[in-house]
């Protein structure tokens, strides 16, 4: 009997100045994932493939962008386990800075990424994940709207402002996101890597999103069928599994470009 793996530990951080679609539009998805097809197509048992809570400065409730109330699972003084960190957008003027606030929460992120887990930021939450020094000598995205924050006040992190994911190393240990609803991009990567590349193309098809952060299987033709095969187990249309037609002779490197055009690496790990 196959043991079914437990659920993926998130950590999604919250700060006043978080933006509040950005947060609950993460916990939203990824606690989709692994339930809401099955929900709708009954092809196989629900179960739980991440398992979500807030992180915040302190426990008790607070209100973030627009009022948007959050209640928090966890401080940093917690110090809670994670494989996951998430530090979504958050609301802050490209002549602001965020040095000096939260300090013990970007250092439980920085301890968190010592003990092993990836860390992810969406938007302007990179000015987060820039504070704690793990961006210095790396590349990094966020809203172009921040780049010469970047310049200004972390010279040191290689701002790239046109990609819809950034990886800082080739691991891919930290992955940056772009602005606006770039986000998406992060969530569907997030599930593909750390569930499965078909769970994230159910989540894409059933959402309307636009599945262009998903890594791909590397093994030239393999990587074309495992693909399709994807599409053919989830139900979901061959539009979604890259950009090359099924059945072409380029199909592998038409993924390969496609790849590197997004900035996605070929995970030789993938499932």
């Amino acid at each position: 009997m196959t043991r079914t793996p437990p659920p993926v530990k998130t950590s999604i951080v919250a700060v006043p100045e978080t933006s509040g679609s950005a947060l609950y539009g993460m916990i939203d998805v990824l606690s989709a994932a692994g339930n809401i097809w099955q929900t709708l197509v009954g092809a196989e048992p629900q179960r739980r493939l991440f398992d979500v809570q807030i992180v915040s400065p302190f426990r008790k409730p607070f209100r973030c962008g627009n009022a948007i109330p959050v209640n928090p699972d966890a401080s940093a003084d917690d110090d809670p386990q994670a494989d996951i960190v998430i530090l979504p957008e958050i609301w802050l003027g490209p002549d602001e800075a965020i040095g000096g606030r939260h300090g013990a929460l970007i250092e439980w992120v920085r301890r968190r990424y010592r003990s092993g887990a990836t860390l992810y930021s969406a938007c302007s939450g990179a000015v987060m994940l820039a504070e704690t020094g793990l961006l210095d000598g790396c590349d990094a995205t966020s809203h172009w709207g921040y780049e010469a924050l970047f310049r200004r006040q972390y010279p040191n992190v290689r701002f790239r402002p046109d990609p819809n994911l950034a990886f800082a190393d080739p691991a891919g240990r930290i992955v940056t996101a772009g602005g606006t609803t770039s986000w998406h991009d992060l969530a569907l990567h997030i599930i593909a890597r750390h569930a499965s590349p078909g769970e994230a193309m159910r989540i894409a098809n059933l959402d309307g999103m636009a599945a262009i952060g998903l890594p791909v299987p590397n093994g030239t033709a393999r990587a074309s069928c495992r693909m399709r095969r994807w599409c053919g187990a989830t139900r979901t249309p061959t539009r979604w599994c890259g950009p090359a037609r099924t059945g072409s002779a380029s199909t592998s490197a038409s993924m390969t470009r496609w790849n590197r055009r997004y900035g996605v690496p070929e995970f030789r790990n993938g499932p």
